[in-house]
């Protein structure tokens, strides 16, 4: 691999560490958002809204973790990077016929960070030697 392939397969991978530590900040809002509305809402739904803003919680943790692994160019850390992609653009197809345009913007920014992950992925595997074993 050249050095100008390498710093642009450098460039997306900061880009994805961006957008999903964006992303990140985004869920921890609405786990805060559900923790306000689960104190001040309804108090019928309470156990409901709070379960919510705990599961937000939770994948807040889990994509910051990502995309700090993506920032320090670490190989696991794309299965994290796009699962939640995957996640976010189906929730994007699900209300897409309710939300249209915050559906179009999940898909798009899922779409984005999606291809910048997978555009490195399998570009540092030529540049490693082998292991004890492959040969």
């Amino acid at each position: 691999m050249n050095k100008d392939s390498a710093r642009r397969g450098r460039k997306l991978e900061i880009f994805a560490a961006v957008g999903l530590g964006i992303e990140a900040i985004l869920l921890a809002f609405a786990a805060l958002a559900y923790g306000f509305y689960a104190i001040f809402g309804d108090p019928r739904d309470v156990g409901f809204i709070a379960g919510v803003g705990v599961f937000c919680l939770a994948l807040a943790v889990g994509v910051g973790f990502g995309a700090r692994g993506m920032w320090q160019s670490r190989r696991w850390a794309r299965s994290i990077a796009l699962t939640w992609q995957v996640f976010q653009a189906g929730l994007g197809l699900s209300i897409i016929s309710t939300r249209p345009v915050v559906a179009v913007v999940l898909i798009v920014v899922a779409l984005g960070v999606a291809g910048c992950v997978m555009a490195r992925a399998g570009k540092d595997d030529a540049a490693e030697p082998p292991t004890a074993g492959q040969g």
